[in-house]
Parts: C-alpha cells; sequence; structure tokens
C-alpha cells in the first residue's frame, strides 16, 4: 500500500498508532512516538494528513523526524474539518494501488468534498470566521451552528429542524466556483458522526438533496476536540472522481530535483516546480 499515514489528536482507544480503514493513523501529541513511526518510510515519500488547525504541528513533528532519519520524505498536507474528513479521505487516498495516485486521489477529493459540522457553540473556530452575533449566541443555552469548512467556509446559525415549524434559518450552502454551477450532491452518501441529532443529519441531507446516511467514525475524541458530546461532523463526496483523477495522472512527471513522481505542477516532497515532459499521454494514463 502507499505510504498514506494520518496525524492528529487520537481518540483514547487508538493508542498512539492504529490503523482505521487501511489508513495509517498516529498520535499528533506524542511526537517522539511519531517521529520514531514515520522513520518507518524513510526509505520511501510518504504523504501525511492532518487536520488544518494541526497543520503547524504536524510539521514539526516531521521536521524533527526529518532530523532522526535525514532520508525520509514527507509531505505534510491539510485537509479542512474536523478528523472524520482525515479518516474518510485518507482512507479513499491509502486505497490507491500506489502513491502517485494517492496525491492524484487526493487532490480530486479535496475539491469534490462537503464537510461540515454541527457545533453548539463557535468560540474555539479557527479556519471559518462566524459573526459577532454567532460568537455572542454560542454563550446562549440551546445554540446551534452548522459550520461548512468546504468547499465555501462559512458558518449557518442552526438551532432545531426546519420542519418543525421553527423561525426560518439559513440553508446549507452549495458552493459555485467562478463561471461555473453550484456543485451537485444529489443522490450521493452522507457519511457522519452521530446519530443522536437525528433531525439534523435528517435537514443536512434534505437541504443538499443527499442520498443516503452512513455512520462513520472520527479519529479524534469529540468531547476533547469540540468541547462538547452534541457535535456531528459530516463529509460527502461526488462518486464519480475516476475520470479526474485518470485526468491528473496523465499529467504526471518525475521530479528533476528528487526524482518522485507526481500529478502536480510543484513537487509535493522537495517543492522544486517541475516543468519536465509527459511521463504518459492523456489517453495512454501514466507510467512510472
Amino acid at each position: 500500500m502507499p505510504g498514506v499515514v494520518a496525524l492528529t489528536s487520537l481518540r483514547p482507544d487508538l493508542g498512539l498508532e492504529s490503523q482505521v480503514g487501511g489508513l495509517g493513523v498516529m498520535d499528533i501529541r506524542h511526537p517522539e512516538a511519531a517521529e520514531q513511526l514515520l522513520g518507518r518510510w524513510s526509505d520511501e515519500p510518504v504523504l501525511v494528513l492532518c487536520t488544518q488547525a494541526d497543520l503547524d504541528n504536524a510539521r514539526s513533528v516531521v521536521a524533527l523526524a526529518a532530523t532522526r532519519f535525514p532520508s525520509l520524505r514527507a509531505s505534510v498536507e491539510a485537509l479542512p474539518g474536523p478528523s472524520l474528513t482525515l479518516a474518510e479521505l485518507g482512507r479513499r487516498a491509502a486505497a490507491q494501488p500506489d502513491l502517485v495516485s494517492s496525491v492524484a486521489a487526493l487532490d480530486s477529493l479535496r475539491e469534490a468534498a462537503w464537510i461540515a459540522a454541527w457545533l453548539p457553540q463557535v468560540r474555539k473556530l479557527a479556519t471559518v470566521n462566524p459573526s459577532m452575533g454567532q460568537h455572542l449566541r454560542s454563550y446562549l443555552p440551546g445554540a446551534g451552528f452548522l459550520v461548512e469548512f468546504a468547499p465555501d467556509p462559512h458558518v449557518t446559525t442552526l438551532t432545531g429542524p426546519r420542519a418543525q415549524g421553527r423561525a426560518k434559518q439559513s440553508q446549507p450552502r452549495r458552493a459555485k466556483s467562478r463561471g461555473a454551477e453550484p456543485a451537485d450532491f444529489s443522490g450521493h452518501t452522507l457519511v457522519h458522526s452521530s446519530t443522536d441529532i437525528s433531525w439534523l443529519v435528517d435537514d443536512v441531507r434534505r437541504s443538499l438533496n443527499l442520498g443516503a446516511a452512513e455512520r462513520g467514525e472520527p479519529l479524534h475524541d469529540v468531547v476533547d476536540a469540540h468541547g462538547s458530546s452534541r457535535v456531528v461532523e459530516f463529509v460527502t463526496v461526488r462518486p464519480d472522481l475516476e475520470p479526474d483523477i485518470h485526468r491528473r495522472l496523465s499529467h504526471a512527471v518525475e521530479c528533476a530535483a528528487c526524482g518522485a513522481h507526481h500529478p502536480r505542477s510543484v513537487c509535493p516532497w522537495c517543492g522544486m516546480t517541475t516543468d519536465q515532459p509527459l511521463l504518459a499521454t492523456p489517453d495512454q494514463g501514466a507510467t512510472w
């Protein structure tokens, strides 16, 4: 399997390291153990996934690991949202046949995912900016907010089901790229981390016209991460990603500086801008 691991605060039952759906996970709160584990990939490139909130800590862990294992080549890849994003997108990236395909899949998944969390307060948000009114409302009992991390970061006040006749509330938005139609998630599966707030899961599914809902497990302890057990994390990804992954792979190149193969304009491992002949024509697929 390709070298794809997740570095975050793990829930207690996962210990310092574990395997979740084929994805290797390590606890970022124990840097010495994480450094030692990263040493397993000292002879090959590795993708280290983390949440945006953990990015600085993840970079520090990788930098320290590189001092112990000078041949380590690790690319730290931050993903939006909470750890359910790491579990779901990381699992899909790790399931690819090789590391080049994992990079292509990760880039496709980033653009194709709707990522959100329902929280009872927004005081701890670091990557999405709530309004001043939403900050103040966090101190009141019964508050609730749907925080959308991707593809269009924003906060929606959402305290109860619209179907129960409450005051009209904003609906989750489907992001619209410049010059493009809003993303269509109709019929796609919604992965969520709790069934305790059933009205919320149903409300989000109706608002985005999503398909089935299935239970997923976040990597972190929900109370430790969010300060409350009344939290629901959401991830949904368009299922038709193979054409986009294949398109990215058709542009895979060999980095002139470090020799790694990748489908980006900048090498994930050494940062060299790559302007090399294609390894394959678009209709052949990449070879390496």
